[in-house]
């Protein structure tokens, strides 16, 4: 059956839908069979990656402040129904507390995974003015879905993510979940501005690393490579079964 990852954060602006862009390009290096939804309601960033031919669902109206709730249903059930070997499903942040919320009233996560399904819940952690904001959204994911694999990016591009002067691993958040927290994956590319500037051209375009690396120079080539082999190998480096070609399930 599916690999079904869900990419969910409270906090806006922190890296969700690139950590939904990374994860896809990473799966379809292995597997051609990637499907890729967007429910982000209010800022439709993921289905601008015209190349991932992302399925759109309104699951959220932004001014009544609920959920659809028989567009998500729809959605519910032709995830239920797919055969898909890997699905991408990138929510955004003004829906994290409805979604969580329908999922775990409704014993989403719990039918999928008598289909055959498995789950993995992602989530992203910042430095900087986020910190916190996120540090709560890991927590809420930890607290609502308590059987199911999370795996945790940290994203150093607005700083350290230090909690007490600890790093993320010495952190009692993930000591008390360490179970639960099935991967930890790093974003900390070089931070000279020529890199930078080369992250967020190809973020600005919406482009994979492929094709941003087919209409660059020499040089910004060199360095987008750099940046794939760097973010594909922390995947990697996770072990997880769902980011090998046969997707065996985790025991």
């Amino acid at each position: 059956m599916s690999n079904i990852h869900f990419f969910l954060q409270g906090k806006g602006g922190v890296g969700k839908t690139l950590i939904s862009s990374f994860t896809t390009q990473y799966l379809k290096s292995i597997s051609k069979d990637v499907l890729c939804i967007d429910t982000d309601s209010v800022n439709h960033t993921f289905s601008q990656y015209k190349s991932f031919k992302v399925i759109k669902y309104n699951i959220y109206n932004p001014e009544s402040s609920f959920l659809d709730e028989t567009v998500i249903e729809q959605m519910a059930e032709f995830v239920y129904e797919s055969n898909n070997e890997n699905i991408i499903i990138d929510n955004g942040a003004s829906s994290f507390m409805p979604l969580m919320k329908y999922l775990t009233d409704n014993e989403i996560i719990d039918a999928l995974n008598e289909a055959g399904h498995n789950i993995y819940i992602h989530t992203v952690i910042t430095g900087g003015q986020g910190l916190e904001d996120t540090a709560a959204g890991l927590q809420s994911i930890l607290e609502n879905f308590q059987s199911t694999s999370v795996i945790v990016w940290l994203n150093y591009k607005f700083g350290d993510i230090l909690m007490n002067n600890k790093k993320f691993n010495g952190w009692s958040l993930y000591k008390n979940n360490s179970d639960a927290i099935s991967g930890i994956i790093p974003i900390d590319f070089n931070t000279s501005q020529l890199f930078q500037n080369d992250l967020e051209l190809m973020l600005g375009a919406k482009h994979t690393f492929d094709e941003a690396m087919t209409s660059s120079k020499l040089f910004s080539r060199n360095r987008l490579k750099q940046m794939k082999e760097q973010i594909f190998q922390s995947i990697e480096d996770t072990e997880l079964s769902c980011f090998t070609s046969n997707g065996e399930q985790d025991d």
